[in-house]
C-alpha cells in the first residue's frame, strides 16, 4: 500500500494501548507532539505514552527518559565524542521499553538513534514478543546512499514518509510505506502585524530572520558567518531589523555570540509557534534542514547555508547529491532557495544573496507563488478532506493497533 491511502482501523481495538514514542531533536518533538495529540483525539480507547521527547511532547503528558539534546548530534566526527553516552541512552531506552511493554514503538526522525534502537528490538524476534516498529520521517535515500532503503526494510514494520516521491524507494524492498504529507504544509499562516506589534517593530521596516540551527554543533559553525553577513547588511540598510529565534539547548551560546557581535538583534527564545514570526519577517538566512521548507511554505525569501566538520564534509561531499540538500529545491526540481555549503558559506556570499532579495521588487510575489506550489504537492489535496499529516499518521498507528498485529514474535 502506497500513497496517501487511509488504513481504516477495524471496529475492535485493545482496551488500552501502549505506545513508546521517541523523538531525539526539537523538530521531531514538534512532529511527535502533533501525532500524540492526533492519537489522543482519534483513538476510541485510552493510550498510554512513554518514551523520549522534548517540551511539546511533555506538555501532552510524556515523561522523557532522557533530555533530547543529548541525542541532537550531527556529523560523523561530532558524534564520536558522544558515542559512549549515546550507547548508554540506547541501553537505558531498551530497558525502559522492556518494562513498559508497548504495543508499538514509534520513532520520529533522529535516524541514527532511532534505527539503532529498532534494529536491536527487531533482533529479538523469534525469542520474545516484539512491538510493531514504526518510523516517521524517512532517511534521505534519494539524496545519498540509496542502499539504506533495503537495510531499513529488514527491521522496520511500517514507514511513514513526508514527501510524495519517497514511498517507491522503500516499497520495492517490501517495506510497508505510506505518504502522510508534510506537517509544515498543514500549519496555518501567521499574523505578521501581530508579530511586529508584539516586538515593537514598525510595519514598514525590513526584518531579517536568522535561523542557525538547533544543534550546538550547527550553531557553533554557522552563527559566526550568519552574524558577519548580518553586519554587512546592517551597514548598508540602516533600517534593517534582525531577529534570531533559538532553543534552550543552545541559548547560552547564541546570547554570548550576539552580545559579542555588537549588532542590535532580537533573540527569541523557544518560540512555540513560528507562524507569526514567519509572517512578520521579510527574508531569512537559515541552516539547511526542516526550517528551510517551513520558510518556503510561509512565503519567506530565504538563503540556505551549512557547514559540517571538515572531516565529516569530506565524507559527505563524496556521497551526497548536493541538488537534494535543500528540500524545496528537491521537491520542485529547480533552485528556488540559493544554497551555500562549506567553503562557499562565507559572510560575503550570504550577504550578497540576501541583498538580491532585499532589492528585488517581486521577491515577495515569487515567494508566495513558490509557497502555493509546494503546499499543493505536500498536501496532496484539500486538507479539509484529507486531514493533517499528524492525523494520517495517527490513523495508520491506530490501524496497526486495531488490527491485532501490534506484537509479533
Amino acid at each position: 500500500m502506497t500513497g496517501r491511502d487511509r488504513a481504516e482501523p477495524p471496529p475492535t481495538a485493545p482496551q488500552q494501548s501502549r505506545i513508546f514514542i521517541v523523538a531525539g531533536e526539537p523538530s521531531g518533538d514538534v512532529i511527535g507532539a502533533e501525532i500524540m495529540a492526533a492519537l489522543i483525539a482519534q483513538s476510541p480507547q485510552p493510550i498510554t505514552f512513554a518514551g523520549i521527547g522534548g517540551p511539546r511532547m511533555a506538555a501532552l503528558g510524556l515523561k522523557s527518559e532522557v533530555a533530547i539534546d543529548a541525542l541532537s548530534v550531527f556529523g560523523v566526527f561530532e558524534l564520536i565524542p558522544q558515542l559512549w553516552r549515546i550507547r548508554q541512552i540506547l541501553q537505558q531506552t531498551l530497558t525502559a521499553i522492556a518494562g513498559f511493554q508497548p504495543d508499538i514503538v514509534l520513532t520520529v526522525d533522529s535516524k541514527g538513534f532511532s534505527f539503532a534502537l529498532a534494529k536491536r528490538l527487531a533482533a529479538r524476534r523469534g525469542s520474545a514478543l516484539v512491538p510493531r516498529l514504526m518510523h516517521v520521517v524517512a532517511p534521505t535515500v534519494w539524496a545519498y546512499r540509496p542502499e539504506r532503503a533495503r537495510k531499513i526494510a529488514a527491521f522496520l514494520d511500517h514507514l511513514l514518509v513526508l514527501f510524495p516521491f519517497e514511498p517507491g524507494y522503500f516499497t520495492i524492498h517490501g517495506l510497508l510505506t505510506n505518504f502522510i504529507g508534510h506537517p509544515a504544509a498543514d500549519r496555518q499562516l501567521g499574523n505578521g502585524k501581530r508579530f511586529r506589534a508584539s516586538h515593537e517593530f514598525a510595519p514598514d521596516v525590513p526584518i531579517l530572520g536568522l535561523f542557525p540551527g538547533s544543534r550546538r554543533s550547527e550553531v557553533q559553525r554557522l552563527l559566526p558567518d550568519f552574524l558577519a553577513a548580518a553586519k554587512i547588511l546592517s551597514a548598508r540598510y540602516e533600517r534593517l531589523k534582525i531577529v534570531l529565534p533559538t532553543v534552550s539547548a543552545v541559548m547560552d551560546h547564541v546570547q554570548h555570540a550576539v552580545q559579542a557581535s555588537d549588532l542590535d538583534i532580537t533573540v527569541l527564545p523557544d518560540v512555540d509557534d513560528k507562524s507569526d514570526l514567519f509572517a512578520g519577517i521579510d527574508l531569512a538566512l537559515a541552516a539547511s534542514g526542516t526550517v528551510t521548507l517551513e520558510l518556503a511554505l510561509a512565503a519567506v525569501p530565504s538563503v540556505v547555508a551549512y557547514r559540517l566538520h571538515p572531516l565529516s564534509a569530506l565524507i559527505a561531499l563524496r556521497i551526497v547529491d548536493l541538488s537534494a540538500v535543500v528540500l524545496s529545491n528537491r521537491i520542485l526540481g529547480r533552485a528556488v532557495q540559493p544554497v551555500f555549503l562549506q567553503k562557499h558559506c562565507t559572510p560575503d556570499n550570504l550577504a550578497s544573496a540576501l541583498k538580491t532579495f532585499l532589492e528585488a521588487p517581486d521577491a515577495a510575489t515569487q515567494a508566495a507563488a513558490i509557497a502555493a506550489e509546494l503546499r499543493q504537492l505536500l498536501r496532496q489535496g484539500d486538507p479539509e478532506l484529507h486531514g493533517t499529516a499528524a492525523a494520517a499518521a495517527a490513523n495508520f498507528v491506530l490501524a496497526e493497533l486495531a488490527g491485532g498485529n501490534a506484537l509479533r514474535t
